[in-house]
């Protein structure tokens, strides 16, 4: 039997926080899913700085809440649907809870990173908008 990587053992370490939340299964899959979306977009950044990680808990060190204001906007220029980059930002925001209870973090990495809303009505009453109406 092949012996769980890094990245198992936090995931599962977070799922079992999460269920132990009532959390239902299709929301479980969706952190799993979001969680795994992160972990990825921070292992290949942290890689492009020269750093070899291929786990969540080796990238761990790294998680800034300028990391985590990265992220939103990466998911903001690659027009991911408002709903899923707030779910994802849900994510990481249990994902930090979770890491600070656990003492794994000393600090909130999502502290100040706000959903996104889509303001149509401001735009739509912009002035420069309302000289083309």
């Amino acid at each position: 039997m092949q012996k769980p990587t890094a990245i198992d053992k936090i995931t599962k370490k977070f799922t079992e926080y999460l269920s132990s939340q009532d959390i239902s299964k299709k929301s479980l899959k969706n952190y799993k899913s979001d969680v795994s979306h992160f972990s990825a977009w921070l292992l290949f950044k942290i890689r492009s700085w020269g750093v070899y990680a291929d786990a969540l808990t080796e990238a761990v060190p790294f998680i800034t809440i300028a990391t985590s204001n990265e992220y939103r906007e990466y998911l903001i220029q690659n027009n991911i649907p408002e709903s899923t980059i707030n779910r994802r930002l849900s994510t990481l925001r249990h994902l930090g809870n979770f890491l600070l209870v656990s003492q794994i973090l000393d600090f909130d990495f999502m502290e100040g990173v706000s959903n996104i809303t889509s303001d149509k009505k401001s735009e739509e009453e912009h002035p420069v908008i309302l000289g083309f109406q």
